[in-house]
């Protein structure tokens, strides 16, 4: 006989919930439109996207290919134990504003990929300095 499924979420749910907030609000997609886009309820969306509910592995894929996005863009943020090769407990992200949201969208639409990766290293050094990391 099978296992019970383990319903309780994780903090790996929570940053999952996250980086789908985060992709759908910087394209400016509704939440009853995604939800409908891979069939439950807005509610439901809801849910996954504050971590209080897992997503499938079904959803999962419908969601990163309704983004154009690998599954594991949705993990985005999760550091890996490498001797176990899996998730270890990560704390959530920190909760984006919509300043935050409208700026990745705006960087979304940047087209040219060599403007888009001198902005990327730009903000990783503007970082790193006010982190005290350089």
């Amino acid at each position: 006989m099978a296992e019970p499924k383990n319903t309780r979420t994780t903090t790996i749910d929570a940053l999952v919930g996250e980086n789908v907030r985060v992709l759908r609000m910087a394209r400016g997609i509704s939440i009853g439109v995604l939800a409908q886009h891979i069939g439950v309820a807005w509610q439901q969306m809801q849910k996954y996207e504050n971590g209080q509910n897992r997503v499938a592995p079904d959803r999962l894929y419908r969601i990163a290919t309704y983004f154009g996005q690998n599954v594991d863009r949705l993990f985005q943020g999760a550091e890996r134990d490498p001797s176990m090769n899996r998730p270890v407990k990560v704390a959530p992200p920190p909760r984006l504003t919509d300043k935050d949201l409208r700026l990745a969208g705006a960087f979304a639409d940047i087209g040219d990929g060599k403007i888009k990766e001198h902005l990327r290293a730009l903000i990783h050094a503007m970082a790193d300095v006010s982190m005290g990391r350089k």
